[in-house]
């Protein structure tokens, strides 16, 4: 009896010795090759090679063992994404009915243990949304390409407001070339110009042209002034200047997201194998290792706790992420008690190392865009770098939890 010495696909296993003896089946690695139904090898390839000892025992101490290589793991298909491997690189695609939509191409150092890998973003398939062909970029010439576009919206938006300041008749078809079709929604309407005039009386004939034009103009003016604030300018900015200050913004912000896509992240995996309906198939996962040299708001994805969301819960569910851009420590806490559900958006500030203050409110509305009552809350978070953190709450509500880093997993641009 001979087995092959390598292998790259599930194996059948003989089940009986030439005399009809039965064969029972082991192995010494199952997450290389476990034995199924008896005699049915599972091969689990991974990302290098991997030795695995299977002993035939035909009882009465009649045992054989055979060694067999499990080569490494090529390819990963997953609905329309598709992994591919080599020694050192690692390419992640999506397909669009069949066409290569966005991509990344990673170099790739595989931990000997087979549960950890690290990969450095080389380069970022670019296809533009009409196009049936794209292009491999640097990270760099990607972002660049991303921060024109970025740029190129905010002048045409911004130019759009300047025209309509200077329009005496200010028309539903003039606010779509600015706003596009999203402003004949009603309640997004209301949130841009709301305070000044209505959806109902824009549309309606209560009210003049010149009137409706007035009020629309009020709208847009109370605009610019927020769009100053927010970006630290005075009051009475005008468009170009803010114009000027935001590409400025993005300029940073966008070689920030670069700097972080060129940096080397390393990942926890597992790949497995399962019998479905149509046959065994891979799973693959990986998400980001915590990495306790770092802020804990630069380990991304998020953290929650390890509660269950029932109903009649008494802990909640509770999740946190912050970001870090131009400086100030942006994020979420969001909190899911029972059948109540609450997200908390503001900043963190650093009282000392490792222990910060979360200042945060509700939004003001319900999913179905209703206006609520705003919730004030206030947290400490201490971070214990051991990938949890201890999160207290001490307005707004009360409690002490802690949080468990959940990584980001490996996506696509």
């Amino acid at each position: 009896m001979q087995l092959p010495d390598r292998l790259n696909d599930n194996y059948g296993l003989p089940a009986t010795l030439d005399n009809g003896t039965p064969i029972s089946w082991t192995s010494d690695k199952n997450t290389a090759i476990r034995i199924d139904n008896s005699t049915t090898a599972v091969v689990i390839c991974n990302l290098a090679e991997q030795t695995v000892k299977l002993t035939a025992d035909a009882g009465s101490g009649n045992t054989k063992e055979f060694t067999v290589t499990v080569e490494r793991l090529t390819k990963i298909e997953k609905g329309n994404s598709v992994y591919e491997f080599t020694a050192d690189k690692l390419t992640y695609k999506d397909f669009n009915s069949g066409i290569l939509s966005i991509g990344n191409l990673y170099n790739l150092t595989v931990d000997p243990s087979l549960t950890e890998f690290t990969v450095t973003l080389k380069s970022i398939y670019f296809r533009e949304r009409d196009s049936s062909s794209g292009e491999w970029l640097t990270v760099e010439q990607f972002h660049s390409k991303m921060l024109e576009f970025a740029n190129s919206f905010i002048r045409e938006r911004m130019y759009g407001f300047k025209n309509l300041m200077n329009k005496s008749n200010i028309t539903m078809e003039d606010l779509k070339q600015v706003f596009d079709g999203v402003i004949e929604d009603e309640h997004y309407f209301n949130s841009n110009f709301g305070e000044f005039i209505t959806y109902a009386d824009f549309m309606g004939t209560s009210l003049s042209p010149q009137q409706k034009t007035e009020k629309i103009k009020k709208g847009l003016d109370k605009n610019r002034k927020m769009e100053a604030l927010a970006f630290g300018l005075l009051e009475s900015a005008s468009w170009d200047e803010i114009l000027s200050k935001a590409i400025a913004v993005n300029k940073v912000a966008y070689q920030q997201v670069a700097n972080e896509d060129k940096t080397s992240h390393t990942y926890i995996y597992e790949i497995t194998k399962e019998d479905t309906a149509l046959g065994y198939a891979y799973k693959f996962k990986a998400n980001v290792k915590h990495n306790p040299t770092k802020p804990w708001y630069e380990n991304s994805d998020r953290w929650k706790n390890s509660h269950t969301n029932l109903p009649n819960s008494a802990s909640p569910n509770i999740g946190l992420r912050g970001d870090k851009m131009a400086g100030i420590i942006e994020g979420y806490l969001e909190i899911n008690a029972g059948a109540g559900h609450k997200n908390y958006r503001g900043t963190f500030t650093e009282d000392r190392p490792d222990n910060f203050t979360f200042t945060g409110q509700t939004d003001g509305e319900d999913p179905h865009g209703n206006p609520i009552p705003v919730e004030n809350i206030t947290a400490i978070i201490t971070d214990n770098k051991d990938g949890t953190l201890t999160l207290t709450i001490t307005s707004g509500g009360s409690g002490t939890y802690t949080l468990n880093f959940e990584g980001e997993s490996l996506s696509l641009h």
